[in-house]
């Protein structure tokens, strides 16, 4: 069984509200819509069509043309380094580090560019807390982490501002449930779920980033009953870059870390993008409000990695058809140990509290 314990949004007006996400899977976010977002554009419209047809047709090294030669004398190692190594080490989230903002500004502004920040009163949440509990039905419990390893060759990973898993404009609330495996949490994926008459109403759902956008997932399950929605990293979806093919892992090679998160966005933007407050204009400090309800979650979700994931998926084993039997492209992952079955986690059975 599935615990989540969603948010809670706590907003009166357009001051600093607070949510609560509680997952046990406990998320706590807090949400901001009239502190100031600042927001830093620039725009560079390349040409893509012509960029493929010069992949076609020319050979290693190519050849640059005039405005390519511009910009690629515009910089150097050391420049890249510096600003690689200067937004690498700091945060860097929407509506946060507005120095980081200026300083960007001032750079392009030293290579001749008019440049300026401008403040948009946006409606953001952020991370305050979280927590997940897997119980068995022998009364033993599985407490995920939640959190990246903290790696001695990667000092950021131990910054003590470093940015929870999270997914941003997730719902605030409680959910405890049973809990489904949905594989990508495609509308087929459920068609699919319902044929072999797997219910998932109620349920908490356990879904594979992949295929579409997070939010279509979260916003898939909302739609088909579920309370809640967990999203892992499956390493199958890494090709060969993987610890199982022999290549080490972050930071000792490219592979993936296995507890690396994959934090993002679930807002609706396939019904509109940008502040859900402000549908079509911009979010200006005297811009008339809308209801949200129909672009952001009314469910909690929240991003594991997929060391975090491995006992939650492994308890399905046994239960439901095979994964095989399913019949979907990708719904058989590749996290040691999961077969990746249907799930159907019986209330007698192993209990998920997010």
């Amino acid at each position: 069984m599935l615990g989540l314990l969603g948010t809670r949004y706590s907003i009166s007006d357009l001051d600093v509200g607070v949510i609560i996400l509680f997952c046990r899977f406990m998320v706590l976010l807090k949400t901001r819509t009239a502190s100031p977002s600042l927001f830093y554009n620039f725009i560079v419209s390349p040409s893509w069509e012509r960029e493929l047809k010069r992949e076609e047709k020319v050979a290693f090294p190519p050849v640059w043309d005039d405005a390519e030669q511009i910009l690629l004398n515009s910089f150097n190692n050391i420049t890249i380094d510096q600003w690689s190594y200067y937004y690498t080490h700091g945060a860097h989230l929407a509506g946060t580090n507005k120095t980081m903002a200026q300083w960007t500004a001032d750079r392009w502004a030293e290579f001749g560019w008019t440049s300026r920040l401008d403040e948009y009163y946006v409606y953001l949440n952020y991370p305050v807390s979280h927590s997940m509990q897997l119980s068995y039905s022998n009364g033993s419990t599985f407490t995920p982490s939640l959190e990246e390893a903290v790696l001695a060759e990667d000092e950021t990973s131990s910054y003590s501002n470093r940015i929870p898993t999270f997914n941003g404009y997730s719902a605030s609330g409680n959910a405890s449930s049973e809990y489904v495996y949905i594989g990508r949490g495609q509308q087929v994926d459920f068609s699919r779920l319902k044929a072999l008459g797997i219910e998932t109403e109620g349920k908490i759902a356990i879904a594979k980033y992949g295929r579409p956008f997070r939010a279509l997932k979260v916003k898939n399950a909302q739609e088909h009953g579920m309370v809640g929605v967990v999203i892992f990293s499956d390493p199958g979806d890494d090709g060969n870059m993987t610890e199982a093919k022999g290549v080490a892992t972050y930071p000792n090679g490219p592979a993936r870390n296995p507890t690396a998160v994959q934090r993002g966005s679930v807002q609706f933007v396939s019904i509109y993008p940008g502040d859900p407050t402000t549908p079509g204009y911009a979010s200006k400090g005297d811009s008339p409000r809308s209801d949200k309800s129909g672009s952001v979650p009314r469910i909690p979700s929240i991003p594991i990695s997929w060391v975090d994931a491995q006992p939650i998926l492994q308890s399905l084993n046994g239960h439901g058809p095979a994964g095989t039997d399913v019949n979907r492209t990708g719904w058989v992952g590749a996290i040691p140990g999961v077969i990746q079955g249907l799930l159907h986690i019986r209330v007698s059975g192993s209990t998920l509290r997010c």
